[in-house]
């Protein structure tokens, strides 16, 4: 695994080479300036310290991970979240040890492979190859003696939307910054949907393979694309009013969030699908 910075005079240059996974790394987050998650075929979660380039402590999940995020409390403390199939675990960074086990988990709460994570200060959401969103309420954090009792009460659920997509596998899921219950997810149906989690319903749909420009008089049209534009992923801004989507025809479209109309499309830049950001 790379991590690369950019000088102010030249192109991106390596800033580590991260060795340590046996097997393919599948994601990677930041949790803090110096500080990277990888998560790994192998079945661990590695927490790295980029400044010295070595593994800070390993985290046993037992099966391949697909995705990791970190949860960052307001006081400070770390928690990271893993993906695995179905299941989300949940490793409490204040533990004791170099390799440390699951702290808690949440088992099958998908009914397929989970294929994103987010997380604010309340909730959980999940995404999964069924065409399911799930909301759940955070039930960890506490202090580690209560783990083992907080451990088949990870995270209760809030609200479910089944089939989001239409059936579409729902490819990605973001909370919107600011905004407690606002949720978008991206699916391989081109659409990209805000839910309102409080009440489980659409705000808004964007269908990418009909959408047209906001305020451009000049019929509106985006042009022609060769390949579908699924939604395989999706970024807000930090301060939540635009929504970058990246696009399987090879686009990327900058969304005014609130309303879900395009502001831009960039085409060009990729030559095929663009998968994640």
């Amino acid at each position: 695994m790379q991590c690369a910075t950019r000088g102010q005079n030249e192109g991106e240059k390596q800033l580590a080479l991260l060795k340590g996974h046996s097997a393919p790394v599948n994601c990677v987050a930041w949790s803090s300036e110096h500080t990277c998650l990888s998560g790994s075929a192998d079945g661990t979660v590695r927490v790295w310290d980029v400044r010295s380039g070595r593994v800070a402590r390993g985290l046993k999940c037992g099966r391949a991970v697909d995705m990791v995020v970190p949860d960052v409390s307001e006081g400070g403390h770390v928690l990271v979240l893993a993906a695995c199939g179905r299941d989300v675990l949940a490793f409490d960074l204040r533990a004791p040890g170099v390799v440390l086990p699951c702290t808690h988990s949440a088992e099958a709460v998908a009914e397929d492979d989970i294929a994103q994570l987010a997380v604010n200060k309340r909730f959980v959401a999940t995404c999964d190859d069924a065409g399911n969103v799930a909301v759940y309420e955070k039930r960890y954090g506490g202090p580690i003696a209560a783990a083992a009792a907080a451990a088949t009460t990870m995270m209760t659920p809030f609200k479910r939307m089944q089939r989001a997509h239409g059936g579409s596998i729902v490819a990605c899921v973001r909370f919107r910054p600011s905004r407690m219950y606002d949720v978008v997810t991206g699916g391989l149906d081109s659409k990209v949907v805000l839910w309102d989690a409080s009440k489980g319903k659409k705000a808004w749909t964007l269908d990418l393979s009909t959408a047209v420009i906001d305020g451009d008089n000049n019929d509106n049209a985006l042009g022609p694309m060769v390949n579908p534009p699924y939604a395989n992923d999706v970024a807000y801004s930090a301060a939540g009013d635009r929504l970058a989507v990246a696009a399987g025809s090879g686009d990327v479209f900058l969304v005014d969030a609130g309303k879900g109309t395009v502001l831009q499309r960039g085409s060009g830049g990729h030559s095929y699908s663009v998968a994640s950001w």
